[in-house]
This record gives C-alpha cells, sequence and structure tokens, in this order.
C-alpha cells in the first residue's frame, strides 16, 4: 500500500531541492522524507550532506534509482531535478502508483512542442501534459488536490501570473494593449551550476538584463494570464542578491478604475 504522507525526494543538491528539504522536513502532516541523490559521497542522512540540518534533519539519504523509490511505500514523489531528468523520471515514477510534484519546466506547457521550442529538449513525456496540473495553489487549488503529477510554476511565471489573472478574468485590459513585465530577481534562481557570468565580480554592484524574448517562463504566462504573445513584453534582470523576486507590471485599463476596484 502506497502511503501518500511517506515521501521521497528526488534531488536534493542544488538551492530548490535544499528549500524543500527545509519544508518538507518541517511538514506536521508527513512522515520523515527520504532523500534520493545521484552521489551519497558516503553520507547516510541529510545532516551529514548539509550540516544545517543536523539536530532536526536527520532524514535518511539513499542512492538515487527508480526501483528503490517504487519499491518503497511512499505514494508521494518530489523532483528537484532538471527538466531532462525529470522527463525520464515522472513518467515511471506514476506508472507504479505514485503522485509526482516536479518543480522542474518539463510539464508546465499543455504542448509538447511549445516545451520543445522554448526548452530546446526532446518531450517524451508528451502523454502526460494533458494530465498534469500547473500547481498555483490560488488558482487551481481543487484541481491540485486530484492532481496525480503536479508541475510546480515558474518563480518570475508565479509573480506575474498571480498579478495579471485576476485582471484578465474580469476583463479589466485594453484590448490589444501591451502589457510591461518588469521582473527582477536573486541570483540563486540561475542554479547552483558555476557559470562566468555568475560570478560574485560579474554580479555584485551590478544590474543587468538578461533572456529578452527567450526567457522560459513566458509560454507559462501566456497560458495562465490569456494573454497574447504580441500583448507580453517580458524583462528579466539579476540582481546582487542570493534570493527574492520583485515584478513591476503596468498595464493599460479599458476604463478608468479606483485603485479599490483593482
Amino acid at each position: 500500500m502506497r502511503n501518500p504522507l511517506q515521501v521521497a525526494v528526488v534531488g536534493v543538491t542544488g538551492y530548490t531541492g535544499l528549500e524543500l528539504a527545509r519544508i518538507l522536513l518541517r511538514h506536521p502532516a508527513l512522515q520523515p522524507p527520504v532523500f534520493y541523490v545521484r552521489e551519497t559521497n558516503g553520507a547516510n542522512c541529510l545532516a551529514e550532506l548539509f550540516p544545517q540540518f543536523r539536530g532536526w534533519g536527520e532524514a535518511p539519504l539513499r542512492p538515487l534509482s527508480v526501483d528503490a523509490i517504487t519499491s518503497s511505500n511512499a505514494g508521494t514523489a518530489f523532483l528537484a531535478t532538471p527538466h531532462e531528468v525529470s522527463a525520464e523520471l515522472a513518467p515511471a515514477l506514476l506508472q507504479a502508483g505514485l503522485r509526482v510534484v516536479d518543480l522542474s519546466g518539463a510539464f508546465r506547457s499543455r504542448a509538447a512542442e511549445t516545451f520543445t521550442s522554448w526548452y530546446k529538449l526532446p518531450a517524451p513525456h508528451a502523454a502526460w501534459l494533458s494530465e498534469a496540473v500547473y500547481g498555483i495553489p490560488e488558482l487551481y487549488s481543487s484541481e491540485i488536490a486530484k492532481a496525480r503529477l503536479v508541475a510546480n510554476p515558474g518563480c518570475y511565471a508565479t509573480s506575474v501570473i498571480l498579478a495579471l489573472r485576476p485582471l484578465t478574468q474580469k476583463n479589466l485590459l485594453a484590448p490589444g494593449a501591451g502589457v510591461v513585465c518588469d521582473c527582477k530577481s536573486g541570483a540563486s534562481g540561475a542554479g547552483k551550476d558555476p557559470r562566468r557570468d555568475l560570478h560574485f565580480v560579474e554580479v555584485d554592484e551590478n544590474f543587468k538584463a538578461y533572456g529578452l524574448f527567450t526567457h522560459r517562463h513566458t509560454p507559462e504566462i501566456l497560458e495562465h494570464t490569456g494573454l497574447g504573445e504580441s500583448q507580453l513584453i517580458f524583462s528579466t534582470h539579476l540582481l546582487p542578491l542570493s534570493r527574492g523576486i520583485l515584478s513591476t507590471i503596468y498595464v493599460t485599463l479599458a476604463e478608468s478604475q479606483t485603485a479599490a476596484d483593482i
């Protein structure tokens, strides 16, 4: 019998996985999660890999394999893995009867062509795209509660969708008018892999735009706000901070409104 409160976590060595571990280890309803990684480096528990968990995060650490997860009684799996890894692992875990919450972008798009176009990766998971639920609880809580596969939303996309969706639902925006999403983020959103443009001397006391017209969160914003591609002006900037996002969004209203109405 699979226990939905027994959680398997794949990937904990990145910034996203580490934050996920903090949340799950403090969750009052869950049993202690088991963490699966490609390389344990001789560690048997999470606290041996990350000393900040000592005394409260002594969760088991296991070598990653699909068989190890599916042979456990875990009912839920969280994937804090790269897009291509999630695309490979999620179908196997779903077929074994687990519920999956994927933190990558592998299942965020309804169409396989959209994923392939924006992520420049094959989409072997096309059959699951129509079943995946986009994981913004403010919008889709009832669907998430019943979903077998939850696609965790992108960070920028979340900040933009939550601001714009109420306005588009009420038809408050001027038809066809441009919408400017001026977004700024800390550096941890780029991940842990070393890159020259993320070196301290490149980021410190600096502020720059990046990913203009090519940012992978663009299709999420379009799909969940209903905006047309020609309306959206989505510019992302890197701040010399560890984490956090500020999105300032400029719209043209169809009719004048009071601030209270908005």
